[in-house]
């Protein structure tokens, strides 16, 4: 299984965040069927967790205001952490 290692490796290298697109693989990661969009409750290897839509072209559930808005919640949550350091 390759959760262990991927834990390891964010423990080791220490981001504030590991941010998912789409919710399959963290459902998986964190043992948990009902996840929301956006950031979660749990951490992961000490970092926090973020899930974001998948913005393949693929992906019809979203549209392109929706991404948008949803990759920027992201970016503001890293920049208000930058910030305060």
């Amino acid at each position: 299984m390759a959760a262990p290692e991927f834990e390891r490796k964010v423990t080791l290298y220490a981001p504030r965040y590991v941010a998912f697109l789409g919710k399959m693989a963290v459902s998986e990661l964190i043992g948990k069927r009902d996840v929301d969009w956006g950031l979660q409750s749990v951490t992961f290897g000490g970092a926090r967790v973020w899930v974001l839509p998948n913005p393949s072209g693929l992906n019809r559930a979203f549209s392109l205001d929706a991404l948008v808005s949803a990759y920027r919640e992201l970016r503001l949550a890293v920049d208000s952490v930058h910030c305060a350091l």
